[in-house]
């Protein structure tokens, strides 16, 4: 895809995040490739977010004149919220404070308005925020072949 979103004037490509990439202080990629044990709501899965958001940055560095945004919709009644992963003192308050899935939609569709201020844009509540992670290219390399 990446001649035609280059040959694409305003082209753009979104993909999702969550909030909690805010507490990540480091990438683990052993909990990627090789978990020693699945953790609700953190571990592989918060990993795997935040694995992905670095991944979206580097490849805006290689696709020049495209913009690549990595969004969080925030929290929201989905399949994946009411599922068998999540621990059972969470459901009275996914259906208490969740938002309705048309709202986290709502905020992917607004990220399409605002201009990427950097390589690889991660928008929160409709404003770009700083990553304060970025990937180094053994870690780059090392996640890539993870996932062969």
């Amino acid at each position: 895809l990446a001649p035609l979103l280059q040959a694409t004037e305003g082209a753009q490509v979104i993909s999702t995040a969550t909030g909690g990439l805010d507490s990540q202080k480091a990438i683990k990629l052993h909990e990627l490739i090789k978990p020693e044990s699945v953790t609700t709501l953190f571990g592989a899965y918060l990993t795997s977010k935040l694995a992905m958001t670095l991944l979206m940055q580097d490849l805006a560095k290689e696709l020049p004149g495209v913009q690549i945004k990595t969004v969080d919709p925030g929290p929201n009644k989905t399949k994946m919220t009411k599922g068998e992963g999540k621990p059972g003192w969470l459901m009275p308050l996914r259906n208490l404070f969740l938002a309705a899935p048309t709202k986290g939609g709502s905020l992917l569709w607004k990220a399409t308005q605002i201009k990427a201020t950097s390589p690889g844009t991660y928008i929160r509540g409709n404003k770009p925020r700083v990553m304060r992670l970025t990937l180094k290219p053994d870690q780059r390399e090392k996640l890539l072949d993870g996932f062969k």
